[in-house]
């Protein structure tokens, strides 16, 4: 998948940045900002086949529980890297919230969409880099654009936690 061309395509408010440092995880020194502002896209499925998007803050955590309530599916476990490929078209650890290959349920964070943008996966970790990514569109009435039906609801994930 070519995460620029998707960007460009779709006319978002976003941008492919190198940060000069490798990033396997949250890491806010190396991009200077808090961490509600970097955000993180974690696929999650279950035995059934169904699979979901989660996108959070920073060092938060997803409640599962809370997830599966919210989509209906069952036992959903964090997916594993060839999934998140086959799904996404990203590896895991650089996948982005936008521009994926299947079209997949995504639930938003409302802390996510509080921030008026944020850093997310930019599709490549091994070229370390990142999205810059608009959380809320000014352009539409201070909402993101789509390419596919979100839903944004408050608590998804757990208070934000110390970074380990």
């Amino acid at each position: 998948m070519d995460l620029a061309a998707f960007l460009a395509e779709a006319g978002l408010d976003a941008e492919i940045v190198a940060p000069g440092a490798h990033m396997p995880t949250v890491d806010t020194a190396a991009m200077g900002v808090a961490p509600e502002q970097i955000f993180k896209s974690i696929l999650f499925h279950s035995p059934a086949g169904r699979r979901v998007l989660v996108v959070a803050c920073g060092t938060a955590r997803v409640d599962v529980r809370r997830v599966e309530g919210l989509t209906g599916f069952v036992n959903l476990k964090l997916a594993k890297p060839q999934v998140v490929f086959a799904t996404t078209g990203y590896p895991a650890g650089g996948t982005p919230p936008v521009g994926h290959r299947d079209r997949i349920p995504v639930i938003v964070d409302t802390r996510v969409t509080a921030q008026r943008w944020g850093y997310g996966g930019g599709g490549a970790p091994g070229e370390d880099s990142v999205g810059r990514h608009c959380a809320r569109d000014r352009r539409d009435g201070g909402r993101c654009r789509r390419e596919r039906p979100m839903k944004t609801v408050e608590g998804a994930t757990d208070e934000q936690q110390p970074a380990t």
